[in-house]
């Protein structure tokens, strides 16, 4: 199977978990190492949407710690991020759900500043969209704005819609802009309901609490935890 045919994570996460555990199978089988990196990174995600925080954790550390920088550097174009980076910002958000702030402040670091030295566009928009993310989660306006602003920067010169979309929320959530929203939303068509949460929180007094890890496949109700791939 190839990875190249993965569905977006964010609308079918049970395809994504089914095809993904078929790829750590064909990995484990040949023991291929590249592949099961991009399997564990995949799985990871998938383990992230659904809530499953500690087996999202084993599986995207796991994935960072097999990476091996010269034989994966195919990666970036082979999967259209690099898998280091991918990882390494998905778990930057499962640490911070899981109380774990100053180790998931570094992984969004090392995220931005592996996709830089790669000058892979793709890689950095993922991990610029991830760190703003976790400032939203924080409620950190001021560097919101300063991280989404380069990204903005970046699609506008690329041209890369759904981040489009995606960091123009947060910018105005940073902002304040409320009224904005439904203009941002509408240049991402998978943002609509984290969109509206967002809306919420613009005019909420205090950042969003974090969840404990779910069980039995649960995930928490009023988690923003969409990813864009």
């Amino acid at each position: 199977m190839d990875a190249h045919h993965l569905p977006p994570l964010a609308s079918n996460r049970d395809e994504v978990r089914r095809l993904s555990q078929r790829l750590y199978d064909h990995a484990m089988q040949h023991q291929d190492q590249g592949v099961l990196v991009a399997a564990q990174t995949y799985l990871g995600l998938a383990h992230y949407s659904d809530g499953r925080f500690d087996l999202a954790e084993q599986a995207l550390t796991d994935a960072i710690e097999r990476y091996d920088p010269v034989a994966h550097a195919h990666h970036a174009a082979e999967f259209g991020f690099d898998t280091r980076v991918w990882a390494t910002t998905g778990r930057a958000l499962v640490r911070w759900f899981t109380g774990h702030d100053e180790a998931a402040r570094a992984d969004a670091t090392n995220a931005v500043r592996w996709a830089r030295e790669m000058s892979h566009i793709p890689s950095l928009s993922m991990a610029l969209l991830y760190q703003s993310l976790g400032h939203q989660a924080r409620g950190d306006k001021a560097r919101a704005l300063v991280s989404t602003g380069e990204l903005l920067g970046i699609t506008a010169r690329y041209g890369l819609p759904a981040f489009t979309g995606y960091a123009a929320i947060i910018r105005c959530w940073a902002s304040g802009s409320v009224d904005e929203i439904a203009g941002a939303t509408a240049r991402c068509r998978r943002c609509g309901a984290w969109a509206a949460a967002t809306a919420r929180a613009t005019t909420a007094p205090s950042p969003p609490r974090r969840w404990p890890p779910a069980s039995a496949g649960t995930r928490p109700s009023n988690a923003s935890t969409t990813a864009c791939a």
